[in-house]
């Protein structure tokens, strides 16, 4: 008959295998979002190209910065102190660099050297005081470990990238998407008060006046807190997709002053969409850019 020690041994290993499963599903959480290499470069060159954008526009503001020889950062750390020159060739080097990256030209180099001057940028005066600057230099940060090329290649040919860090994208967004319901569970904003005096005149508050100021300031909250359980899900995109594109059109049309923000966030949508549709995106893309390529590369000059 078998000894006290046979049960322990044909028990023993369930526990192990259990225990393995949980952190295995963790591992392919992160390490198994795969996205078309095609997905990958409409958004790099629509999220980048918007960065460029908004590094040209800051130079008009770089004169401000050293002004009376006073300065308050965004954080006690030690950092060079701004001053006009310098912020100037800061967002110089940036609107290049945001435009060669977007471009694909030396991603691996400038994109951490743009998010170091970009964090710089922010971090080093409170006269920026755009707060999803901050969200941006976290989402920088994470595309430095994107790889800079196709990680696998399909049958059919098709190139596919496979990237922990553009799952973390997405998940951080769903964070900033729940701590921006959180944030909404008072009186002054579920009563309308404080979308009333964010919206201006015109036609946008005369739709939502229609609607009512506090129903519409419900369904913000609703759709933030939807936007947080759905963003990073690959199975919920078509839920995420309408609704985050949606909110941040409609945040554009009451013309808040948040720079860029809006379109940061719908280039970020590209991200969310199925491989298959990014794919038919690219096709598209080709044949819009196909006469280009036939275009002689040298100009005789007589």
């Amino acid at each position: 008959p078998p000894g006290p020690a046979a049960p322990a041994a044909i028990v023993a290993p369930a526990p192990v295998r259990a225990a393995a499963l949980p952190t295995a599903a963790r591992a392919r959480f992160w390490l198994d979002f795969e996205r078309s290499w095609a997905s990958w470069v409409i958004f790099r060159v629509v999220f980048f190209g918007l960065h460029a954008v908004d590094a040209v526009l800051q130079l008009a503001h770089a004169p401000r910065y050293g002004a009376g020889g006073f300065n308050v950062p965004q954080l006690p750390i030690p950092l060079p102190e701004p001053s006009r020159a310098g912020m100037s060739l800061v967002y110089g080097v940036l609107a290049i660099a945001f435009t060669l990256i977007a471009l694909g030209a030396w991603v691996r180099v400038l994109l951490p050297l743009a998010a170091a001057l970009y964090a710089y940028a922010y971090f080093v005066s409170q006269l920026d005081s755009y707060q999803h600057h901050y969200l941006m230099c976290l989402v920088l940060l994470l595309l430095c470990f994107v790889p800079t090329a196709p990680t696998a290649i399909g049958a059919d040919g098709r190139a596919w990238l496979r990237s922990w860090a553009l799952r973390l994208v997405l998940v951080q967004l769903g964070v900033v998407y729940l701590w921006a319901a959180i944030a909404k569970l008072e009186g002054p904003w579920l009563d309308g008060t404080l979308l009333t005096l964010q919206v201006k005149r015109g036609a946008m508050h005369t739709v939502i006046a229609g609607v009512g100021f506090a129903t519409v300031a419900k369904l913000v909250l609703a759709t933030e807190a939807t936007l947080a359980a759905t963003v990073w899900n690959q199975k919920t995109w078509w839920l995420a997709l309408p609704l985050g594109v949606g909110l941040h059109a409609g945040i554009e049309l009451i013309d808040l002053d948040i720079g860029l923000f809006s379109y940061y966030m719908i280039a970020t949508y590209v991200l969310v969409l199925p491989p298959a549709a990014t794919a038919r995106a690219g096709r598209a893309l080709a044949r819009l850019a196909a006469p280009l390529t036939r275009l002689p590369t040298t100009v005789a000059l007589v």
